[in-house]
């Protein structure tokens, strides 16, 4: 249906004068045309109609409410009349004979006109109140981010939308100087009208909130868009779908593509929120309190807007003190004080950041006796800096108020993490023990003699549970002076040629390089060499003690594994006896693997085994010092230990890129002993994507040999010894005929 000219050219003026278009080119805005009103039939006046609705029942009573109608100006009584003459004209009321008559209020506008208000006090005692939640405003808030053109609309007399129920509509009956009559839509007043209006209108817009284009709260609907084209697509969304439910929208009050808009008491912009021009002119004009009745008001009004003051609960102690029954009134110094630091802190106009989903956020705590604040900040993009994205306050409960000073501080963590809770659970992040300084070498230690790791390694080890300033320069310390590690630590010099990488396959269990390391001392169960499995991919490692190196124990081994993890494609080991047997490359064969031999002399092309054997043996001989013969027993926990500590060459854990989860391990109790006392900190970690970890990994494994490869070829440099330090040197046993 084509619209009235009369009404499409008078909404296009409104779209003109009401909207800010001086930053838009005047070639984009002739592009983009006057709003699509080709389908919509456009209404400026009348009352809308969104059909029936039951909106509530009564808690019947003996005596209905009844009251005489209240004296009114003879001014007031004509508009009044007339008023009542275009409402039964539009429908929205019709004459009565109910037992119910309530008064009315008539108020003045700014304009000079009347609003006529019935006084529903009475009766709204009576109603059983329907429920249905209003949309939260934080959430509303939250809402608006990153939003480039904002458009709000506005419902003409919103509520008479509505349609009230025959049943009903007795109740609502009010009288005035000149009669009594009945509404026929849901009037203003009733305390049941916000809710049934809400629910209503909520299901008009249900699709449209729900993709995030329409935010609707009572009669104001904002749509949000971040360009041009969507909002005037956006725009005729809206428009059909009022027109489909009869809805009335007051254009006069419409602001299309702002950039800003004043909503909720709220200045919201794309990135930034703060407390709307008239609400701080409010608080600044707020004269000094003079009744427990006139704090309440003040604090109701600062209150909505703590959330922007740093420290608000604790400001406004000795004002929310007067609010207690046991507390005379008296408005001293101190109240004073308060009063004026609160209307100082919201008359300047703070300016908050909108919270961004995905941002780096940093929670900030501080406690008191007297309270317990909390900021949430997260990082800007645009100048790298952490802004304030919250402001949460809380005084102490004269329990709390006895805490010690690490009880408060925790205390306060506690209370910001229920108060953020729904914006940190979007945020994955380990929770760490901060080490004191007079601990930290012990934490190190305990950590690396879990089984003498490197740096990297034990600097891995440490960061799953602890953080402390300097860590990597204290693990190299303690590693550099462990003089178990100096001890057994292999001699190992610059290798001669060039290498030349294996394709690592691209996928888990593809690749395995086997070996056997030993032989160990012989144990009780006979036990003298290990056999090492490694998948070249992920490195993940197993680790099988056996009797002997013969090719049916190999065999025996690698069933075992194909049980559980299957074939791989290929294998790759040395010309140990073992592989180059009839009965191996049989196995290899029957099994469709296919089996790779390095070069005698070369034991580098079965590098990936042969680096777990350089660490393995080092390793069993620290921890089975005392008894050598046991060291079968502690296979296994080594087997873990290589699997879920970091990897250099793939930047992650072996069993993180096999199973797509981190290792859940039991902690060292050695190490918790050492902070126990000190810091009580509940342990959360998360497990990061299996896909996302094996494509990190391809593409480190892409580079890593390269760096190996020049740095293979680099030279040696001769170590530089301070004089008068301690160091360890192996002696050679020609050494005594040395002269």
């Amino acid at each position: 249906m084509a619209p009235d000219s009369a009404y499409s050219s008078r909404f296009v003026a409104l779209v003109d004068t009401g909207s800010d278009l001086t930053f838009i080119r005047s070639d984009e805005y002739a592009r983009l045309g006057s709003p699509p009103l080709g389908k919509c039939t456009l209404k400026f006046d009348g009352v809308g109609s969104a059909g029936n609705e039951t909106w509530g029942e009564f808690t019947k009573s003996d005596k209905p409410v009844v009251r005489r109608p209240r004296r009114l100006a003879p001014s007031e009584k004509k508009e009044v009349d007339e008023l009542m003459e275009l409402w039964t004209n539009e429908g929205t009321i019709k004459p009565s004979n109910s037992e119910y008559a309530s008064p009315i209020v008539v108020v003045r506008k700014k304009d000079g006109s009347i609003r006529v208000c019935v006084d529903f006090r009475e009766l709204n005692e009576l109603i059983e109140c329907p429920h249905f939640p209003l949309p939260l405003i934080d959430d509303i808030l939250d809402a608006l981010q990153g939003t480039q053109f904002f458009t709000t609309l506005d419902l003409k007399n919103g509520f008479f939308h509505v349609c009230l129920d025959k049943d009903s509509r007795k109740y609502t009956s009010f009288v005035t100087p000149s009669g009594q009559y009945e509404f026929l839509k849901l009037p203003f007043g009733l305390k049941i009208s916000p809710i049934v209006f809400q629910k209503y209108i909520s299901m008009i817009f249900k699709e449209l909130v729900g993709k995030g284009i329409v935010i609707v709260y009572m009669d104001d609907i904002i749509i949000l868009a971040k360009n041009l084209e969507e909002a005037w697509e956006r725009l005729q969304m809206v428009i059909e779908l009022a027109e489909q439910y009869g809805l009335i929208i007051n254009w006069g009050k419409c602001r299309f593509l702002q950039q800003e808009i004043e909503y909720l008491g709220y200045i919201v912009s794309k990135n930034t929120i703060r407390p709307s021009t008239h609400k701080t002119r409010a608080v600044a004009n707020f004269p000094k309190p003079t009744s427990v009745k006139k704090v309440q008001s003040f604090l109701g009004l600062t209150g909505y807007f703590r959330k922007f003051i740093r420290g608000y609960a604790k400001i406004a102690k000795p004002l929310t003190d007067l609010l207690k029954k046991e507390v005379k009134f008296q408005f001293g110094d101190r109240e004073v004080e308060a009063f004026e630091i609160l209307k100082t802190a919201l008359v300047n106009e703070p300016v908050l950041k909108l919270y961004r989903m995905g941002a780096e956020t940093e929670l900030h705590t501080d406690a008191s006796a007297e309270g317990y604040g909390a900021i949430l900040m997260q990082l800007d993009l645009d100048d790298g800096k952490f802004h304030p994205v919250y402001f949460a306050s809380g005084k102490t409960t004269p329990a709390e108020a006895k805490y010690t000073s690490y009880e408060l501080e925790v205390l306060a963590i506690v209370k910001a993490l229920n108060k953020f809770r729904i914006y940190l659970l979007e945020c994955r992040d380990d929770v760490l023990i901060v080490v004191p300084k007079a601990m930290q070498v012990q934490v190190v230690r305990q950590a690396h003699e879990r089984g003498h790791f490197g740096v990297t390694k034990t600097e891995a080890i440490v960061k799953k549970d602890f953080w402390f300033k300097g860590l990597r320069e204290k693990v190299e310390h303690v590693v550099s002076n462990c003089l178990d590690c100096i001890l057994a630590e292999r001699k190992l010099g610059k290798q001669e040629g060039y290498l030349n990488p294996l394709d690592k396959g691209d996928t888990p269990l593809d690749t395995y390089h086997i070996d056997h390391a030993g032989p160990m001392t012989a144990t009780k169960k006979r036990y003298a060499h290990i056999f090492v499995v490694v998948d070249a991919f992920t490195k993940f490692t197993w680790l099988y003690p056996t009797r002997s190196t013969d090719t049916a124990d190999v065999i025996d081994r690698l069933k075992k594994q194909a049980a559980v993890f299957g074939n791989p494609r290929r294998i790759i080991s040395d010309r140990g006896t073992a592989f180059t047997s009839n009965a191996f490359q049989e196995y290899c064969e029957e099994e469709n693997m296919k089996h790779l031999l390095v070069t005698t002399g070369a034991p580098r092309g079965n590098g990936q085994v042969e680096r777990v054997n350089r660490t393995l043996i080092p390793l069993l001989t620290k921890l089975t010092a005392p008894k050598p013969d046991d060291w079968y027993k502690h296979v296994d926990q080594v087997q873990k230990y290589l699997n879920f500590t970091l990897n250099r060459s793939t930047g992650k854990t072996p069993f993180l890129l096999l199973a797509g989860v981190e290792m859940q391990t039991k902690e060292d109790p050695q190490i918790r002993k050492l902070v126990q006392e000190e810091w009580v900190v509940e342990n959360c970690c998360y497990s990061r994507g299996k896909s996302e970890a094996l494509q990190q990994k391809k593409k480190r494994c892409e580079t890593v040999p390269k760096w190996r490869v020049g740095g293979h070829k680099e030279n040696a440099v001769w170590p530089r010894i301070k004089t008068g330090r301690k160091i360890f040197g192996s002696v050679p046993d020609s050494a005594s005929n040395a002269e």
